[in-house]
């Protein structure tokens, strides 16, 4: 309406190159072309179209330049508790006062809570150094099936991104700290990856040039697992994972230069329960040392702990202190049987539900599979390319690499995974 009539050859012209205009300058096109239509004489009418197309090819040059600008590299990770590094940080132990002061040290002015270049094995295989560039985080959506009555606490304490395989890829891939966008959240499970996508695209009309996405054990988590055919968990998985892909797909605009996804196949849990060393791995557990073995055999009830299973077992009770039952219990749904009751529920002997469940394992990786190759084609068409890592679940884990929960990867296992891609992404 500020700039009127236009022929019509000038309104085709500016048209096809609007899309990488900056609106400040969309005017000065229109002035531009309707100088190409005066009647003049046919060598005015030259030295018009020359002048007029240098500055037409002047103004494109800007134009694409000021797009670009507005559309800074970006690398996503999408994903659960593997992908946020939860409970990577060294200093996180499942002890109730221990974990009050990290999360106090939060609000405490004067205290150093940002991430230790001491904790990573090789940081300068993923360029990593310091001081060590944030990343950037998007908080979840309320729809999300996160909890968010612990998301803060989630935030402030359990994950420090910078340890995770995702920061240390997209550090070795060459972006900034800044670049590298977590829509990630601990807790989440396949039903969540439209959504996490969607968190993506703030700030943004398209998605990053390159998404990594890890699940793992939370889709196995459910108690009736182990009562539940393998077929019927992988079937019922392909479907989830396949309408959330299509949701993608369908609902997000891929980068103009087109989205690599590089879905990585689940990590191989069952090493926490099939190999001695990482049973008999030390930690923190209430104040005192403890194998990862006992751990797992706790269960919460009315504020208490009792012992269960075949495991030698010792008198266990309420937790030392004052601490509100409450607070208790919600801090302890981050030990191994709040995590994972699906699976935490089996005791290391019990070799019979341990092959159940690498059967069940199985059908995901089939699942996971079958559900990227079947969408491929599809998806080229939207601007995706999509692409499964199953090397992920060859990664064979030492007790260096579990945390101190006996459950989630350490940094040395986040590591471990982020080579495992670099290697890949880069052949």
């Amino acid at each position: 309406s500020q700039c009127d009539a236009t022929p019509s050859f000038g309104i085709i012209y500016y048209e096809a190159i609007r899309p990488n205009l900056n609106w400040s300058t969309h005017c000065i096109y229109i002035k531009l072309l309707r100088l190409l239509f005066f009647k003049e004489s046919s060598s005015i009418m030259t030295i018009r179209l020359y002048i007029i197309c240098n500055l037409l090819c002047l103004f494109t040059a800007i134009s694409v330049t000021q797009a670009a600008e507005k559309a800074p590299p970006r690398f996503g990770v999408v994903g659960d508790s593997l992908a946020t590094a939860a409970v990577a940080n060294p200093e996180v132990a499942l002890d109730i006062s221990h974990l009050l002061r990290l999360w106090l040290r939060v609000y405490m002015p004067f205290t150093n809570t940002a991430p230790k270049i001491q904790a990573y094995s090789d940081p300068e295989v993923f360029g990593i150094v310091e001081p060590i560039e944030k990343v950037k985080s998007h908080f979840p959506s309320k729809d999300s099936s996160e909890d968010p009555g612990v998301s803060k606490f989630n935030e402030s304490v359990l994950e420090v991104k910078e340890y995770s395989f995702g920061y240390m890829l997209g550090r070795g891939l060459g972006y900034k700290g800044s670049q590298i966008h977590f829509a990630a959240k601990m807790g989440t499970k396949i039903q969540d990856i439209s959504r996490q996508f969607k968190e993506l695209t703030k700030g943004f009309n398209h998605l990053p040039e390159k998404v990594v996405v890890s699940f793992n054990a939370n889709d196995m988590c459910f108690k009736e697992v182990i009562e539940t055919s393998p077929q019927a968990v992988g079937k019922k998985y392909y479907n989830q994972l396949i309408a959330e892909l299509n949701k993608v797909i369908q609902n997000r605009k891929a980068h103009p230069e087109g989205t690599d996804v590089y879905y990585l196949a689940s990590l191989d849990f069952l090493q926490l329960m099939r190999k001695k060393q990482i049973l008999l791995k030390l930690v923190n557990f209430r104040g005192e040392p403890t194998f990862c073995y006992e751990v797992r055999q706790k269960r919460l009830w009315a504020g208490k702990l009792f012992e269960s299973g075949n495991e030698p077992s010792r008198v266990t009770g309420a937790y030392k202190g004052s601490l509100d039952e409450r607070l208790n219990k919600e801090l302890l749904n981050h030990s191994l049987p709040g995590m994972c009751t699906g699976i935490f529920q089996v005791s290391p002997r019990d070799t019979e539900k341990i092959e159940h469940l690498n059967q069940v394992y199985i059908a995901l990786l089939e699942s996971q599979k079958k559900a990227i190759e079947t969408i491929k084609s599809k998806a080229q068409k939207k601007g995706f390319n999509f692409h499964y890592i199953d090397e992920t679940a060859d990664i064979q884990f030492t007790a260096k690499d579990v945390s101190n929960d006996c459950f989630h990867p350490s940094v040395s296992g986040q590591e471990k995974v982020a080579r495992t891609l670099l290697e890949r992404i880069k052949n």
